[in-house]
């Protein structure tokens, strides 16, 4: 794509524009799938000769109903037992092609979960052809020229010399460099000094995977814009080893036990980049202990008492990702001591008295406790308020 097929498609995607309200000759397969990116049900609206059986499957994994706008010849039995199971409704039944329809298929659709939406990157926007181009180009779109300095200095007066001094300086200057003085050497000056920057302008012919594997050891969210088919094991362990969160940006394949470990002890809400055949209760358990919220990531199936109370004791907000069966007076009298406003998720028959202080003796004390908040949650019972007569 040239660079204004690539500024149409990013004014696009934050335009907010439905797919609809573009004309029909005009959604090609980048805009349509930006679209789709943004919101699945875009699906709808996109020409035929852009869906892939790929896409199909993702798209049906997600919401069922788009069975209706499968073209009939990808509507395969994997689709079709896809779309039913996730959408649960008879009706799509119009659109399974009859040789489908007999014993062997419906007891699939009862039983399989092998067309179950699974840790799809079809949908993501990693895998998008030309999101890593278009992650580069935003912020530098927009922004005024005359912020570089280099973009001041006269044409003549840009020898190799001075541009290696510019990119050394900042790695922003690469946009004014002439292209003859991209060297190989030059590209690499400028990804050591900031290289989620200096990806976007260096020359095709420059980039490998040695300079792909510099830029990730130099800026590790390098790996957030460097083609799929470009990353590496390497790249992978140094940037999740650096910062746990780019497991997001990691392809399943790279995707170990290991790596998934280094990654869940970081604290931050990493769980839900770990396939889900990987979530196993060892690893839930150290994920939620590193942060609470990675409990919204744990299959139902593995909750248990202890993963609630280290999910509440990391942080007491957490309490309202507790499911209703685990919170017992133990869990809720913790969860209030630690934050008042969790008596928004105690349930009825836990609110007693005693709860009740806890959760706004704190707040009374402290004056930016949000007192008045709490007090909404507190049963009518206890806002009886009789004075007794005088004697």
């Amino acid at each position: 794509m040239k660079d204004n097929e690539y500024l149409s498609l990013l004014l696009f995607i934050n335009s907010g524009r439905k797919l609809e309200s573009i004309p029909f000759e005009s959604r090609t397969y980048e805009l349509c799938l930006a679209a789709i990116h943004r919101d699945v049900e875009e699906f709808r609206h996109a020409p035929d000769s852009v869906k892939t059986p790929e896409i199909c499957l993702a798209a049906v994994q997600r919401y069922g109903y788009l069975l209706e706008y499968v073209p009939v010849p990808l509507r395969t039995k994997a689709v079709c037992i896809a779309a039913l199971r996730e959408e649960k409704d008879g009706k799509l039944l119009s659109f399974v092609p009859d040789e489908y329809k007999n014993y062997d298929f419906y007891m699939e659709v009862f039983t399989s979960r092998e067309y179950d939406k699974k840790d799809n990157d079809i949908l993501d926007k990693g895998d998008f052809p030309c999101f890593g181009r278009l992650l580069t180009v935003i912020g530098v779109v927009d922004e005024d020229p005359d912020r570089y300095i280099l973009n001041h200095v006269r044409e003549e007066w840009r020898t190799s010399e001075l541009c290696m001094a510019a990119v050394k300086f900042s790695a922003t200057q690469l946009r004014f460099v002439p292209d003859e003085f991209r060297t190989k050497e030059l590209c690499y000056a400028a990804i050591k000094s900031n290289a989620y920057y200096a990806l976007a302008f260096i020359p095709e012919r420059e980039k490998d995977g040695q300079l792909y594997l510099t830029a990730v050891k130099n800026h590790t969210d390098a790996i957030r814009i460097i083609p799929r088919q470009n990353i590496t094991e390497e790249m992978c362990n140094i940037a999740v080893k650096r910062y746990g969160k780019n497991l997001k940006y990691v392809p399943a394949k790279f995707k170990t036990p290991e790596l998934c470990l280094i990654a869940v002890k970081d604290r931050y809400e990493t769980l839900r980049y770990v396939p889900s055949k990987l979530r196993t209760p060892e690893l839930c358990l150290i994920a939620v202990k590193a942060s609470g919220k990675n409990l919204k990531y744990v299959p139902k199936e593995l909750i248990t008492a202890e993963l609630c109370m280290a999910s509440v004791q990391s942080n007491g907000e957490n309490f309202k990702y507790v499911p209703k069966e685990f919170k017992n007076a133990k869990l809720c009298m913790a969860a209030v001591r630690l934050d008042g406003k969790n008596l928004k998720y105690i349930p009825e028959e836990y609110k007693n008295a005693e709860v009740c202080l806890n959760a706004l003796i704190p707040a009374y004390l402290d004056k930016f406790g949000k007192f008045d908040e709490i007090v909404k949650y507190i049963p009518k019972q206890f806002k009886n308020f009789k004075s007794g007569k005088n004697k």
